[in-house]
C-alpha cells in the first residue's frame, strides 16, 4: 500500500519522511545533478572586495541603510553574487528576505537593460575589481 510509507521510523522511533529513508545512491545522484551550479559561482569575497573598490565596505552592504548609491551598490552586488546561487541563499548572506534578492536582481537586470547610466558605472567599477 502507498500508506506504508509514513510508517518508517528512524532509530529513535521518530517518523520519517519519504525523502530520509530513500536510499542514498539516489540522494547522491539528486546532488551530482545540481553540482555543475557550483562551477560558474563568484567567490563572495572577490565581490566584496569589488565594492571596496566602489566606495562601500562589507558592513555597508550588509547592513540596514537604505539610502542611494548604497542601496543600488547593494543591489549590484546580490546581483553579481546570483549565478549558482538560490534566493534564499543570497538572502542568508545578505540578511534578508529571500524576495528582496528577487527584487534587487530583477531590479539590477531591468536597469541594465534599458542602459540606466549610475548602475552601469558602478557595474563596469565593480566587474573591473573582479
Amino acid at each position: 500500500m502507498g500508506g506504508d510509507r509514513f510508517f518508517v521510523f528512524s532509530p529513535d522511533h521518530s517518523p520519517l519522511t519519504p525523502r530520509q529513508h530513500e536510499p542514498n545512491n539516489f540522494i547522491s545522484s539528486r546532488m551530482d545533478r545540481r553540482s555543475h551550479r557550483y562551477d560558474h559561482m563568484k567567490d563572495l569575497d572577490e565581490i566584496f572586495e569589488a565594492v571596496e573598490k566602489v566606495g562601500f565596505t562589507k558592513d555597508d552592504i550588509l547592513g540596514r541603510d537604505r539610502k542611494q548609491p548604497l542601496a543600488t551598490v547593494r543591489q549590484i552586488a546580490v546581483y553579481l553574487a546570483r549565478p549558482g546561487r538560490t534566493y534564499v541563499e543570497l538572502g542568508k548572506i545578505f540578511d534578508r528576505h529571500h524576495a528582496c534578492m528577487v527584487f534587487s536582481f530583477c531590479s539590477i537586470r531591468d536597469r541594465l537593460g534599458y542602459g540606466d547610466y549610475h548602475v552601469t558605472d558602478y557595474m563596469k567599477k565593480m566587474e573591473q575589481a573582479l
